[in-house]
């Protein structure tokens, strides 16, 4: 606080403490207009110059001046204003209805306002100003941020300037010769379409071939199982022999225990033979003996358990030998399909085969497989005659070409717009061309796609259509007649769009300021289907705003 206005609040503290009516003059007056409130004549004009009053009405308590200017420090006048010092801040006018009302307002932080000693508000204009500094120098950084950027911007536009009008020439060019291109890959893409007909069809001509060859393979597997199974057979029938003869031995000795029973006395009586001379008659295997041996003990103890069926001499298998395919010459097969055949018959078949279902349609995996080599030496580059023998891949190839023609088509659309478009001073709106940004507002979100056009959405929306609030038509303030050569490229004007009822067509004021960042801040509908949005930019930074924010 100097030390004029501390002078002028201790008198006035103690002229209120008085019951005085006599403030300084001075109190509550603005700096530019302290002469005013000085005491040089006897007489006071008001401001407005509505009515001349006594000097020494200024201050008194009473409303004289109908603009209340005669009492900048008194409550006296309803709209009367009272400046507040705040040395060591910024000072600040608020209305005299505050003064001495027994609030420390914080815009007077330095509590001028409240003289009168009804409550001590304490001076903290300096921790305002520590605050308002750090504030100023984050202000002051994001400028100097924003000017660094739109100089990148300007080195990519700059160089752009009238280049737009040749690019879009080159890319028509180019969209053309994408048309021939899509023409030939839709016809591939037929072609590939036959082949596969016929080449499904071959395919189950080789499978049935290749069933057929592996019958060979297959019957001689057959006819190893027959053979085992033959002598396994063999085996058995063998060891069924064995015990048929110890059988027949136990039926011998039966029959001669039977006789030795019936001789009488008186007749001559023959020795019976041992049992292991019985078995030694019948064979000298050893084994084969002692086997005999130990069934006539088992069969001594049990007679019916050897109880057999002569053997079924009719069991055959002959029948399994028949082969139906024995007589088929395997040679007859495709050269490709005979392991037999040479490689190069298999080449010349295949390609014969392409010759009938027409020049370079045959395809395959298997066709790839052993092509491979040759196709790497004979037909490098011909993508076209790969892609006829592939669907799949002439598929394939056909959308990506119809996505290279959208992507031209794109760039070609934007040439053009740029080529007659005004990019703003040295191009540097160029990079921002066709750059979309949304903002929030109430239950809707606003797009705006910078020089192309502004749109509004429901939150949430899904599907992405919603209301044309307009497409871009120029440069400049809604109202012509406020354009100046420094608002120009802060306005921007989006017209013609969605109807509002009757002929009424929305429209929206893009309103551009410095920023750091490419954003939309706010949006407001100023009256029907009549939007402002305001938007920060780097683009619209200039030397003149790091100025003005020092000034400050």
């Amino acid at each position: 606080m100097s030390i004029l206005n501390l002078v002028q609040l201790i008198i006035a503290i103690t002229a209120v403490s008085a019951g005085s009516h006599h403030l300084p003059s001075t109190l509550g007056a603005s700096p530019s207009l302290i002469e005013k409130y000085s005491i040089i004549t006897d007489y006071f004009v008001c401001l407005d110059q509505s009515k001349t009053i006594p000097f020494s009405a200024v201050n008194d308590d009473y409303c004289d001046c109908p603009d209340g200017s005669d009492e900048p420090g008194t409550s006296a006048c309803p709209n009367g204003q009272f400046h507040c010092i705040n040395e060591g801040y910024k000072g600040i006018t608020i209305s005299s209805a505050r003064v001495n009302d027994g609030i420390c307002d914080e815009e007077c932080c330095d509590g001028s306002d409240e003289y009168s000693g009804l409550i001590d508000c304490p001076n903290s204009c300096e921790s305002f100003a520590i605050a308002a500094k750090k504030k100023a120098d984050e202000e002051r950084r994001v400028i100097q941020q924003a000017l660094a950027e739109k100089n990148k911007m300007v080195e990519k536009g700059k160089p752009l300037i009238g280049t737009h009008a040749k690019q879009a020439r080159a890319l028509q060019s180019k969209l053309n010769g994408i048309d021939t291109r899509i023409g030939q890959a839709q016809s591939i893409k037929e072609e590939a379409s036959k082949y596969k007909l016929k080449w499904d069809t071959f395919q189950r001509e080789m499978t049935e071939q290749s069933s057929l060859r592996a019958c060979p393979s297959k019957l001689e597997a057959y006819k190893n199982a027959l053979q085992d199974i033959k002598n396994e057979f063999s085996a058995l029938e063998n060891k069924y022999n064995r015990l048929l003869s110890v059988v027949r031995h136990f039926e011998k000795i039966f029959k001669a225990d039977s006789v030795n029973e019936t001789i009488t006395d008186n007749q001559s009586i023959k020795k019976h033979p041992s049992k292991r001379e019985l078995v030694a008659h019948d064979t000298t295997d050893e084994v084969v003996q002692q086997a005999l041996l130990d069934a006539f003990e088992q069969w001594e103890e049990d007679p019916e358990m050897y109880q057999y069926e002569p053997i079924h001499k009719d069991v055959s298998f002959d029948h399994l030998e028949t082969n139906e395919y024995e007589e088929h010459d395997v040679k007859n097969l495709s050269p490709c399909m005979n392991p037999e055949a040479p490689l190069h018959l298999c080449f010349a078949y295949l390609w014969d085969m392409a010759g009938e279902v027409g020049t370079n349609t045959f395809s395959s995996d298997t066709w790839f497989k052993i092509f491979q080599t040759v196709k790497e030496q004979i037909m490098p580059g011909l993508e076209g005659r790969a892609l006829v023998r592939d669907p799949a891949r002439a598929q394939q190839r056909l959308n990506e070409l119809y996505h290279e023609k959208s992507e031209i088509e794109r760039q070609l659309q934007t040439a053009e717009a740029k080529a007659r478009l005004d990019l703003g001073p040295d191009g540097v709106f160029d990079p921002l061309y066709g750059e979309c940004m949304d903002v929030n507002s109430a239950s809707h979100v606003y797009e705006v796609c910078f020089m192309k056009s502004v749109t509004q959405k429901d939150i949430g929306q899904t599907w992405s259509g919603g209301n044309d609030l307009g497409k871009f038509s120029r440069w400049g303030p809604r109202d012509l007649a406020q354009l100046t050569d420094e608002n120009k490229y802060h306005n921007m004007m989006y017209t013609n769009g969605a109807s509002c009822g009757g002929q009424l067509k929305r429209s929206t004021l893009v309103k551009l300021v410095c920023g750091g960042e490419n954003e939309l801040v706010d949006v407001y509908e100023v009256e029907t289907c009549v939007y402002v949005i305001t938007m920060r930019t780097p683009a619209v930074c200039s030397e003149h705003d790091l100025t003005r924010h020092d000034e400050l």
